[in-house]
């Protein structure tokens, strides 16, 4: 790999020109453990407990936050479904990280909830994987160190972690709410929990949002004939925000550990 800044602009926008509105950037988090914690689960089944969702109805219009997290030691899944399928609509891109693993727990869900299993597989065939741009190398720093991963390209393109929040990883998430499903967290422990994990799931799912609706006016500059050679070069570590501008607490987004 190139030691050089790479900033495909056709194809990125290309990927920006398949997105059709309103858009949803979605992210969940999930639980598994050894013994299957509820009726029709298997050993190490991945159960989606929590997402978080921005919508975004129109290019430049404000976002509006969505959030399901399961606070109770119940199954999760068919509320989770009924909150996914309301909240996602039935058109507009569904924007995730790697798509693979949402779309895996969508077709469990689809399949555990036959009620829920066609607009859960209309929510599939709407997703748009926000890594492939990463992965194909459409935009790379040599700060990824060759790595498409999140915790790569985050720092690689900003100045920002996860290392302050409580909950920083998917791990961490699962090994915290595995705790409260086996009782072994007090009642006093548990707003903590909740707002750890609503803040994760909620920055984790807003990367995208940010770095999407910032990425038409950033390749309009960057593409432009009479940009200037010196801000050319000086723009391509500006060009990560054509992903992941404004990011802030409200702002960011992270694939699954592991």
């Amino acid at each position: 790999m190139s030691g050089e800044t790479i900033v495909d602009q056709g194809n990125i926008r290309g990927f920006l020109d398949q997105l059709q509105y309103p858009l949803y950037f979605l992210d969940y988090e999930t639980v598994n453990q050894a013994i299957p914690p509820f009726d029709g689960t298997k050993p190490y089944q991945q159960i989606p407990f929590q997402f978080s969702v921005h919508i975004q109805e129109e290019p430049g219009a404000e976002l509006t936050h969505h959030e399901y997290l399961h606070k109770e030691q119940s199954d999760p899944r068919r509320t989770f479904a009924e909150q996914l399928v309301e909240l996602c609509g039935q058109e507009g891109s569904v924007i995730v990280y790697s798509q693979a693993f949402e779309i895996a727990r969508n077709k469990e869900l689809a399949a555990g909830f036959p009620e829920y299993a066609v607009a859960i597989e209309a929510i599939n065939a709407r997703i748009i994987d926000l890594l492939v741009p990463f992965k194909k190398r459409w935009l790379y720093s040599p700060e990824q160190k060759s790595s498409a991963s999140i915790k790569a390209v985050l720092p690689a393109f900003t100045n920002l972690s996860y290392d302050d929040l409580e909950i920083a990883n998917g791990s961490e998430a699962m090994l915290q709410y595995g705790s409260f499903l086996k009782g072994e967290l007090a009642n006093e422990g548990l707003p903590a929990l909740w707002d750890g994990l609503t803040e994760y799931c909620r920055q984790s799912a807003a990367l995208s949002a940010d770095s999407i609706s910032s990425c038409p006016s950033c390749l309009k500059h960057l593409c432009h004939p009479q940009t200037p050679k010196n801000f050319q070069g000086g723009f391509q570590r500006n060009a990560g925000f054509l992903l992941f501008e404004g990011i802030h607490r409200r702002a960011a987004y992270a694939t699954k550990d592991g």
